[in-house]
């Protein structure tokens, strides 16, 4: 028996791409690609969808905005009416404009003086 020494040949490693040993130069595939006037219109329509959805959203985002400020706005307006209307009844009442009325120097109408419209 004659020793003979063992020899593993490994397999050469594939590449995994499909560009593989190919030149640049040549077209990576010559197959054209076939779209139906019925996929082209479904397209379309799936991006005009879309574009409607995100602007929508957008709307909505801006509108909530505009809401949440108007909101703010009419707190603040109502707690300001009612301090006016606060005011305007220590105003009006009867006896501050007496009050007020003694204090610029003047007194009740005579008769003669109050002119009556019709």
């Amino acid at each position: 028996m004659s020793i003979r020494t063992a020899t593993l040949r490994m397999p050469q490693r594939q590449p995994y791409s499909s560009m593989g040993k190919r030149s640049f130069s040549r077209p990576r595939s010559t197959r054209k690609l076939r779209v139906s006037w019925k996929e082209c219109i479904i397209s379309v329509f799936a991006a005009a969808m879309l574009v409607l959805g995100l602007w929508t959203g957008r709307e909505i985002r801006s509108i909530a905005k505009d809401l949440e400020v108007l909101q703010t706005e009419a707190v603040q307006l109502n707690s300001m009416n009612e301090k006016l209307s606060k005011d305007r009844d220590e105003l009006v009442h009867s006896e501050q404009m007496k009050k007020i009325g003694r204090k610029l120097g003047l007194h009740p109408p005579r008769t003669g003086q109050v002119v009556y419209l019709k």
